[in-house]
């Protein structure tokens, strides 16, 4: 039996599936799927890009037991002269001449698949939850009890009070829970009868707001989800190493970062180069400038990748001691040391007023460190993740890599006084406001 080869590519909204001399389109998902399990027992291999849209779908064909085969864009570009605007249809018979000139060009659906297609789902989907339900809820729920506080009767303020805290930590401390308990009873009883009718519905709703506490477990179940999944990727362990390993751990990297980023990324060998890495997670520069969005314009980089690497740059990596945080550090001293002075110049605004803004400030020459470090977190992601793919040894790998002895120049650099001068600058550049100097200190 002659093996049918299947390509298939998006198609706006819908998905297209081609065949030798043959296209077929269509609008739900579930029709694909249908379309390969009429396919199945036949000699069928299915062909598609690494990354973007469908994966999923891509898993699923997979478990039907048909073979699937898919082509980092890259390569497909580089055999074929494809073009970023080329029609669906271009791309479908670029992907199936590639098949037929460079077969080996194309890597096969693996099981783990499924886990990072389900890691990218859930993390998104926490993220939802927490950005677009759950924070914005609590920002009401506060600032209504703030208005509400002056309507209740003068009994009603220790109960406010202790709202207030509970809601700080989402109302799962059973201590507070326990206080507020007792000064409800307390209220109900100096309240007048005619008051209780009013007041303690009221007090008692905001003393146990579910819509956010159920959210808040919504997330803590994805989170424990997220957990158990990214525990079975390989490169887990190589953001947290064991003690022993000669792998430097990225400290501030939990499940759920880690979970997002191997959701996003997918597949490392969709990149053919730490540059092309770091523009999809818009840690790069074009004609040295850092990219922003342009209305009505695709941005070509992964903005959930960016906002979870900012994330650990900007938040999470300065709190931990580890060798990314001297890194930092160093990067910091270095950018003052390049930029001793703030500069000032006028731009005009969008309603074209004109206005001053200052470059090189002690925020500004911070910022511009940790967007560094993010991005020599993804060159060394870029290098390791491929000796993981090509089944290296990667304790190996490292030790003879040029990351240790990059790390060791640092460490040394720091202590042979760099560290003081980055202090002392702290402290120079903080002059009108001292104390917030003292606290950056205590920080470093």
């Amino acid at each position: 039996m002659e093996l049918q080869v299947v390509v298939l590519v998006s198609l706006k909204k819908r998905v297209l599936a081609a065949t030798e001399g043959d296209y077929q389109e269509f609008q739900k998902l579930e029709e694909v799927v249908q379309f390969f399990q009429a396919l199945q027992g036949q000699e069928v291999v299915l062909l598609g890009v690494m990354g973007g849209q469908y994966q999923s779908l891509f898993s699923r064909v997979a478990q039907l037991g048909i073979p699937v085969w898919r082509i980092p864009m890259f390569r497909l570009q580089e055999l074929t002269g494809l073009t970023v605007r080329a029609s669906s249809k271009k791309r479908a018979e670029a992907i199936r001449q590639a098949w037929r000139v460079k077969p080996d060009y194309f890597y096969p659906m693996r099981p783990l698949e499924r886990t990072v297609s389900l890691l990218r789902q859930l993390t998104r989907f926490r993220k939802d939850i927490q950005d677009t339900f759950r924070k914005p809820a609590q920002l009401q729920f506060l600032s209504a009890l703030r208005e509400i506080q002056f309507i209740l009767p003068s009994g009603a303020e220790e109960v406010v009070e202790i709202i207030k805290e509970a809601a700080k930590g989402l109302f799962r401390k059973q201590k507070l829970q326990d206080k507020l308990k007792e000064a409800l009873q307390g209220l109900e009883s100096v309240l007048l009868k005619e008051e209780k009718k009013e007041i303690l519905p009221i007090t008692q709703s905001f003393a146990n707001p579910r819509f956010i506490i159920g959210a808040k477990e919504d997330e803590e179940g994805l989170k424990a989800q997220i957990k158990s999944l990214v525990k079975t990727h390989p490169l887990w362990k190589c953001f947290h190493p064991p003690k022993n390993s000669a792998l430097p751990p990225i400290k501030g990297m939990g499940s759920v970062l880690v979970g997002s980023i191997l959701g996003e990324i997918g597949d490392i060998r969709r990149f053919s180069s730490p540059k092309n890495f770091r523009a999809y997670a818009r840690f790069h520069l074009i004609e040295g400038k850092f990219p922003k969005r342009v209305a009505g314009k695709l941005s070509s980089w992964n903005s959930h990748l960016h906002n979870v690497l900012w994330l650990w740059a900007n938040e999470q990596m300065p709190k931990y001691k580890h060798l990314w945080r001297s890194l930092y550090l160093w990067r910091k001293a270095k950018e003052i040391q390049a930029h001793p002075e703030v500069k000032s110049r006028i731009i005009e605004d969008k309603q074209g007023r004109s206005r001053i803004i200052y470059d090189y400030t002690l925020r500004h020459l911070d910022s511009r460190a940790k967007r560094w470090v993010g991005s020599q977190l993804l060159n060394y992601l870029w290098d390791l993740w491929q000796k993981l793919e090509c089944n290296e040894d990667l304790e190996f790998w490292y030790s003879n890599s040029s990351w240790p002895i990059y790390f060791k120049r640092v460490e040394k650099e720091l202590k042979d006084g760099l560290m003081e001068f980055l202090k002392a600058e702290i402290l120079k550049r903080q002059r009108n406001a001292p104390e917030l100097g003292e606290a950056r200190l205590k920080e470093i």
